[in-house]
């Protein structure tokens, strides 16, 4: 499913238990979310957050043409030996730039210059057809300046980036490269731990509080399962609904006043 910040199913598709997750999470938003969702939040700036399961170039560019900017990594941020060992191979790596030599991008797809001293920032939009446009600009007195527009590159089997040719298919393409959401990244951080307060304790309420997913069932016919799963996604739509309805009364009532420092 695709939740809201506030734990709230927005999306959903229910598979066999052995589906591949990022190909039912490219079929999701091409279809349900399309379908259902993406009319209402047309043109505004949205955040996707996911773990590395759902790495997919598809799925990247498909996010993309509804405004959409995936916040996942190919690498675990989990403190195990291993993946801390994995992170820090990513790190430590160092790709050659076409057309920057001054530049190179490590594992994580994060920018450094030769010399150490330059500096990144983010830049992402929402253009006039509700497309993300994402990129990082680098900076460095020594180095000189570096534009990195995420789709426009792809990553070659001799480790270099090099130019997309505008007939290269989404997934040929490197999306996470040019995306300012790095792995090491703090606004990425954010809302990474965001996921985990909001989207792993939707989960958690669906098994204590709404009993969805708390014991194996059988069921005789899909449908069956769809039913029930709608059901509990609809009566939490509700509560959402009316906790909203109460909290704009609240705030009618009692708006909230600014304390002002002198």
């Amino acid at each position: 499913m695709i939740s809201s910040a506030s734990g709230v199913p927005l999306a959903w598709k229910l598979v066999p238990l052995q589906a591949s997750e990022r190909y039912t999470a490219l079929d999701l938003v091409r279809e349900e979310y399309a379908r259902e969702v993406a009319p209402y939040l047309h043109g505004k700036l949205k955040i996707l957050s996911a773990d590395g399961a759902f790495h997919l170039n598809e799925l990247r560019a498909e996010l993309r043409q509804h405004g959409i900017l995936e916040n996942n990594h190919t690498v675990s941020h989990a403190k195990r030996k291993e993946s801390l060992e994995r992170a820090q191979g990513h790190r430590g790596a160092r790709y050659s730039i076409e057309g920057y030599p001054n530049w190179k991008a490590n594992g994580h797809r994060e920018l450094r210059c030769a010399c150490g001293a330059g500096t990144t920032s983010k830049r992402i939009d929402v253009n006039d057809k509700g497309k993300i446009v994402a990129r990082v600009e680098g900076s460095c007195e020594t180095c000189g300046p570096i534009t990195i527009t995420s789709g426009n590159w792809r990553y070659t089997q001799d480790n270099r980036f090099v130019r997309c040719h505008p007939q290269d298919a989404p997934s040929d393409r490197d999306w996470s490269f040019g995306n300012p959401l790095t792995f090491s990244d703090p606004t990425s951080e954010m809302y990474g731990c965001a996921r985990f307060g909001h989207n792993e304790g939707l989960h958690g309420t669906l098994s204590t509080r709404f009993a969805l997913i708390r014991n194996k069932r059988w069921f005789r016919w899909m449908a069956q399962a769809e039913i029930d799963t709608a059901m509990t996604f609809s009566v939490m739509h509700a509560l959402a609904l009316e906790q909203r309805r109460r909290l704009r009364e609240t705030l009618a009532a009692d708006p909230p006043t600014l304390a002002l420092a002198a």
